[in-house]
């Protein structure tokens, strides 16, 4: 009997040990702890408003901004979120949108995050302005008799808004300082400099607004036509008019009757520009403008550009200039 208590001395390290092993590989329940230096990250849908918030954060600890959409092709209007999105948002400390129905994509994000991913509404604060009419609307203004066989056919594009305040300098300021308060309530750790950046922004493009206001008061003739909405807020904020609006609505086209009846209404008013945006057939506009013999143009849009912190204000430089040699030449 004494001979096996050697041999039982010798199991039990053995078993003790293989104790330990199986309890270092059975899967931890507590939490796995965030790196040390874990940017608060930022993600903004679009290009123009990824360089608004680049500019607003410029310098801020530890901040990071993504943008969820191509910056190239990614349009809002017909987009649809994809696993890398949810991923990217998945991430994200904040989400900053447009609104205005600008970001239909994001109707269910409700469902995917809840309340877990704080929202900011850059277009809170801006100046609204309704959307264009389209054709058949502004032929039954033209024909009001004729209003009562149609009513009702196209209602669904009454109370709509024009969704691009971001074009204009002046509206774009006020999106800054919007933009610069969330972020001040959620990361307050760098709320002075969202505020000083906001601020810096917003004075360098209430320049670019006052110079092309001035600019434009010196017109004889303040009459636009634009091939699409994008350029309404910039237009109406600068003391220009919006003469007609070529194609009204995502994915419309000018129709053979639109173009007959709006040649009609400029035979005696000849617009100072028909304006088309770079991203847009410039053949829509040179169509139009040959038929009612005036000049055509296409300038940029915040969208022609790559991210950057000053990307956005440089890119409102351009788009000032290329508007004023559009309306002087």
């Amino acid at each position: 009997m004494n001979r096996r208590r050697p041999r039982l001395a010798y199991r039990f390290p053995i078993v003790f040990m293989l104790l330990l092993f199986l309890a270092a590989c059975q899967p931890s329940s507590a939490p796995v702890p965030e790196p040390a230096g874990k940017p608060w990250r930022v993600v903004a849908t679009v290009l123009p408003l990824e360089n608004l918030v680049m500019a607003v954060t410029q310098g801020a600890a530890e901040v990071e901004v993504q943008g969820l959409l191509p910056p190239a092709g990614g349009c809002p209007h017909d987009y649809s979120l994809t696993p890398g999105d949810l991923k990217k948002l998945e991430a994200a400390d904040a989400l900053v949108v447009v609104g205005l129905d600008y970001e239909p994509f994001l109707g269910k994000l409700a469902e995917n995050f809840g309340n877990r991913l704080p929202v900011i509404v850059a277009s809170d604060g801006v100046e609204v302005l309704a959307a264009p009419a389209d054709a058949d609307e502004e032929e039954k203004a033209d024909h009001p008799g004729e209003a009562e066989h149609h009513h009702g056919e196209h209602e669904h594009h009454h109370g709509e808004v024009n969704d691009h305040p971001f074009v204009s300098p002046k509206q774009a300021a006020l999106m800054a300082r919007t933009v610069a308060v969330r972020l001040a309530q959620l990361n307050p750790e760098n709320a002075a400099v969202y505020t000083a950046n906001a601020e810096k922004l917003a004075g360098e493009l209430t320049g670019i607004q006052t110079d092309l206001a001035a600019f434009v008061a010196t017109l004889p003739n303040k009459q636009v036509v634009v091939v699409d909405p994008i350029f309404g807020y910039l237009l109406r904020d600068i003391g220009l008019e919006t003469a007609a609006v070529l194609v009204p609505h995502h994915q419309g086209a000018l129709s053979a009757g639109t173009l007959s009846r709006l040649s009609r209404k400029f035979q005696r008013q000849v617009p100072a520009v028909v304006l088309n945006e770079s991203q847009f057939d410039a053949r829509v506009a040179q169509t139009f403008a040959a038929e009612i013999k005036a000049k055509a143009a296409t300038i940029s849009t915040p969208f022609d550009t790559a991210p950057g912190p000053a990307a956005f204000v440089e890119q409102m430089r351009k788009m000032a200039g290329e508007l004023k040699a559009a309306l002087g030449r």
